[in-house]
């Protein structure tokens, strides 16, 4: 796996990508491990779809900017085809038809969208902390 993903941005991972000293699955599997590690303490990310961005990598991600950082797409207005879009609301649970304007232009630029993060409620007030979803606990706030 790479280890030293924490240590370089979105264009500096897509740059090695672009240079062929890893994969997009490689990237990919850093970003699960380090997502699968860290969000059980914070709930950020509410909705998966590993397996799909996994057959993204495989079959390849179009060349931009960004091809092939993992990426983690907001619930709250983006609509992601087949996925499930609940605007941080127990009252809505919407599966897109189609992925909207800005998911389109997103994926354009190569980034392989593997899940979706929690947001407040229709993104009405500036905490995260959804009856929907819980709420996503600061990483850098001590806990007693």
């Amino acid at each position: 796996m790479f280890k030293e993903y924490t240590q370089y941005d979105g264009l500096a991972l897509a740059a090695l990508v672009n240079s062929g000293e890893v994969s997009a699955k490689e990237l990919l599997d850093a970003a699960v491990h380090q997502a699968n590690q860290i969000n059980p303490k914070l709930n950020a990310i509410v909705h998966r779809f590993d397996e799909r961005a996994y057959n993204a990598a495989q079959a390849g991600l179009p060349s931009g900017a960004f091809t092939g950082v993992p990426y983690l797409l907001k619930d709250l207005s983006f609509s992601f085809a087949d996925e499930p879009i609940t605007m941080g609301s127990r009252s809505v649970n919407i599966i897109s038809e189609k992925d909207s304007e800005i998911v389109k232009r997103m994926k354009a630029t190569g980034v392989n969208t593997f899940g979706k993060t929690n947001t407040p409620e229709f993104g009405l007030i500036i905490t995260t902390e959804p009856k929907a979803h819980g709420a996503t606990h600061n990483p850098f706030k001590k806990r007693l």
